[in-house]
C-alpha cells in the first residue's frame, strides 16, 4: 500500500524503480539486444522499438493470417479471431507503416512501472494516440505492460464500418473497452476494476475528447472536468489491500515538421489506502497537472510561439530570416523548461525553415528575399469549431501547446517584445 512505501519509493511487490544488476528489475533497454535499443545521438533515457528482420517477417505472417482469418469471419466462414496474444506482432506490422522506428521517441522510461497493475493517463491529441500510446508503453515497461484502453463507444462513424470490416470491432479485439458518454453505466466501469484487480493495466485519457485546438488538455462543453482514474483505483485497492496501483502521467508532443511523437513519462502518483472522493479528486487534478507540465519542447514551438507574440503584441511583422533564427535560439539558451528536444537546438535552420513553408500553405504568412512577413489578422484569428487547428492554423496549434508555461512563455515574451512596434 502507499503507507507502506519506504522513502527511497520501494513498492509493496519488492521492486525499486531501478533497473539493472541485483535490482530485481529487467536490465534496461539499452542492454536488451534486439527489440529496444538506445536512439543514438539522444539521452540515456530516449528509446525507441526496433527488431530483426527475421521478427518483422514472422510477425508480418501472422498478421495476414489473422486479417485472412477475420475476413472469413465477417464472411460468415469461421468463428472470431483472437488478435490479444499477438499484439507485438501487430505493433511490429502497424509500427513499420506507420515508421514508428523513426518517428516515435520514449522519453523518461524510468519513471514507468515494469508490471502491472497499473492505470496511464495522457493527453488526446491524434486519432492514432491509443495506439502509438500502447507502443510506447510497450517500450518504457520493457514490453511488461501491455495495456487495455478505455475509448468512447462510437469511436469511429459509419464510415468505419463496412462488409469486410467494423474498426469498432476490431479496436475491441486488440484490447479497447467502451464507455458510452451518454449513458454510463456500472458494468462499464466495473471492466476496468476487475482489470486491475488481475494485475493488468489500461490507458485512459482524463479528459475523453480529442484535442483540436493543439492544447495539451481540451474540454468541450459538458466536459470540463478530468476523468477520473482514481476511482478505478479506489476500487481496486479496496479489494485488494496489498496492492498499490501506480498513476503515471505520460504526454505526447507531436512535432508537425519532422513529424516525430516523444512520449515522455512522469514519476507515477499513488492513492492513499482508504481515500475519500476529495482525495480521490485532488489526485486526479494532480495527474492532470501532471501531464501538462510533460510537453517536450521543439523548435516549431518556439518558432509558433514568437509569430503568434508578434501579431498578438502588435510588433513589427515582418522578420529576416537571420532574426529570427537567432530569436529561436535565443529561447533554447534560456533552457526556459524541464523537456527540451533533444534535436531543437540543433536543428533550428532546417525546422524553422520547414515551419514557415507550412504556415505559408495555410495563408498565415509570406516568405520573401531573406525574410517572413506574417499576416497579424490572420494569425490573430480562431479557426471555425470542430476543425483542428494543426490543418488550418499551425502557428496557434503549436503556441497552444505551451502557453501554460509560464517560464517559456516569459521567455517567448522577452524575445517577442524585443521587437519594434508595428508601424501604422
Amino acid at each position: 500500500m502507499h503507507g507502506d512505501r519506504t522513502r527511497a519509493g520501494r513498492r509493496p511487490d519488492g521492486r525499486d524503480g531501478r533497473d539493472g544488476p541485483g535490482s530485481g528489475n529487467p536490465p534496461p533497454l539499452h542492454a536488451q539486444a534486439g527489440r529496444f535499443v538506445r536512439f543514438r545521438g539522444a539521452p540515456y533515457n530516449t528509446r525507441i522499438m526496433r527488431y530483426s528482420f527475421l521478427r518483422e517477417v514472422r510477425a508480418w505472417a501472422v498478421i495476414l493470417g489473422i486479417v485472412s482469418h477475420y475476413l472469413a469471419y465477417r464472411l460468415g466462414w469461421a468463428k472470431r479471431p483472437a488478435f490479444k496474444n499477438n499484439i507485438f506482432d501487430a505493433f511490429i506490422v502497424v509500427g513499420r507503416l506507420q515508421r514508428w522506428p523513426k518517428r516515435m521517441r520514449v522519453r523518461g522510461a524510468e519513471h514507468c512501472p515494469k508490471a502491472g497493475p497499473a492505470v496511464f493517463c495522457s493527453n488526446h491529441s491524434l486519432t492514432d494516440d491509443p495506439f502509438i500510446g500502447e507502443a510506447a508503453i510497450i517500450v518504457a515497461s520493457n514490453d511488461g505492460i501491455h495495456v487495455d484502453h478505455m475509448m468512447r463507444k462510437g469511436f469511429f462513424t459509419s464510415a468505419g464500418k463496412g462488409k469486410l470490416y467494423d474498426l469498432d470491432e476490431l479496436l475491441v479485439m486488440l484490447g479497447a473497452h467502451h464507455i458510452d458518454r451518454e449513458n454510463v453505466t456500472l458494468s462499464q466501469l466495473r471492466v476496468f476494476v476487475d482489470l486491475l484487480k488481475t494485475d493488468e493495466s489500461f490507458l485512459m485519457y482524463p479528459t475523453g475528447t480529442r484535442s483540436r485546438s493543439g492544447m495539451v488538455l481540451e474540454y468541450r462543453a459538458g466536459e470540463g472536468e478530468p476523468g477520473g482514474a482514481a476511482f478505478f483505483v479506489a476500487q481496486a485497492q479496496r479489494a485488494r489491500p496489498e496492492v498499490s496501483v501506480p498513476i503515471t502521467p505520460m504526454t505526447r508532443t507531436y512535432n508537425p515538421v519532422t513529424k516525430v511523437s516523444q512520449f515522455q513519462f512522469g514519476p507515477a502518483r499513488y492513492l492513499q489506502p482508504g481515500a475519500r472522493k476529495p482525495e480521490q479528486r485532488a489526485l486526479d487534478l494532480a495527474i492532470v497537472e501532471d501531464i501538462a507540465s510533460l510537453v517536450v519542447l521543439h523548435a516549431p514551438h518556439v518558432v509558433g510561439g514568437l509569430l503568434y507574440l508578434t501579431a498578438l503584441h502588435q510588433r513589427e511583422p515582418r522578420w529576416t530570416l537571420d532574426e529570427l533564427l537567432g530569436a529561436v535560439a535565443d529561447v533554447f539558451a534560456r533552457k526556459p523548461h524541464a523537456h527540451i528536444d533533444d534535436a531543437g537546438p540543433r536543428e533550428v535552420r532546417r525546422q524553422t525553415a520547414k515551419f514557415v513553408a507550412l504556415c505559408e500553405k495555410q495563408g498565415l504568412l509570406r516568405r520573401e528575399a531573406g525574410a517572413v512577413c506574417i499576416d497579424p489578422d490572420a494569425v490573430l484569428a480562431t479557426p471555425e469549431p470542430g476543425v483542428s487547428y494543426r490543418k488550418v492554423h499551425l502557428i496557434k496549434w503549436t503556441a497552444n501547446q505551451v502557453q501554460h508555461l509560464p517560464e517559456v512563455v516569459n521567455a517567448l515574451e522577452d524575445v517577442a517584445l524585443a521587437r519594434p512596434p508595428r508601424s501604422a
